[in-house]
């Protein structure tokens, strides 16, 4: 295992301190983004005053976003937008009220959003004859639900698999091994990764992962189904 993926193992137990969440279900949330205080202790974010939104479309267009800090006691502080830079983004990004958006540190001074419309289209269809041909499999052998940690930015995201799953099968089968998943719209080869200590195991999903997801347009909240298909592929549903 590179030094890569056991950095990225190191966080498994607490990506939920890197990113947070904003739920558009109220009016105020139109009108200003305000950083956690959590968010701001545990990484530091923002370093200045400007500052950008980034998607995680292709194009990787910016969002410039002016923020002004504010101080919470005990030498920490948080920071809260002003001007125009957040409701532009919004409009920009047609977010709608009950949208959720995940939002996490892509670098010092840009934050990288992930937005979940509450009626966005799902086009799960099997695009071609072959691919429907590809998609015989052997049975589920495991479900996942889609967190906000899977959905992190590039490679950063990943996803872990169910204990008694790597345990029935051996974690060493994960070990720096690639895997094709098959999903509705696409299929991408994904590399897994088992890292052991003397006190835990974590066999996981990695490079590749992201792209999976964003060509199948699964989205957060999704329940996925994992169907094995021979030793190193899987057919990837909607349960």
């Amino acid at each position: 295992m590179d030094e890569q993926d056991e950095q990225e193992v190191a966080e498994i137990e607490d990506v939920r301190q890197f990113y947070f969440t904003v739920n558009m279900l109220t009016r105020s949330r139109r009108t200003h983004l305000e950083i956690p205080e959590a968010f701001t202790d545990k990484t530091g974010w923002p370093t200045c005053e400007e500052c950008a939104l980034v998607t995680s479309s292709s194009d990787r267009r910016d969002w410039p976003v002016h923020f002004r800090f504010e101080d919470v006691g005990g030498g920490k502080r948080t920071a809260r937008s002003v001007g125009h830079g957040w409701t532009v983004f919004l409009r920009d990004q047609n977010v709608k009220s009950g949208s959720l958006l995940i939002l996490e540190v892509m670098d010092s001074r840009s934050l990288a959003v992930t937005i979940c419309h509450p009626d966005s289209p799902r086009k799960h269809v099997v695009k071609t004859q072959e691919a429907a041909l590809r998609r015989r499999s052997d049975g589920p052998v495991f479900t996942k639900t889609v967190r906000a940690s899977h959905l992190r930015p590039g490679l950063a995201a990943r996803l872990d698999l169910p204990t008694s799953y790597w345990r029935e099968v051996g974690a060493e089968r994960f070990r720096d091994t690639w895997f094709t998943l098959v999903g509705p719209l696409s299929a991408v080869r994904v590399k897994s990764a088992a890292y052991v200590t003397p006190t835990q195991t974590f066999c996981y999903l990695s490079r590749g992962w992201s792209d999976f997801v964003a060509l199948n347009d699964f989205k957060l909240g999704d329940t996925l189904q994992f169907a094995a298909v021979g030793t190193a592929e899987f057919n990837v549903s909607l349960s």
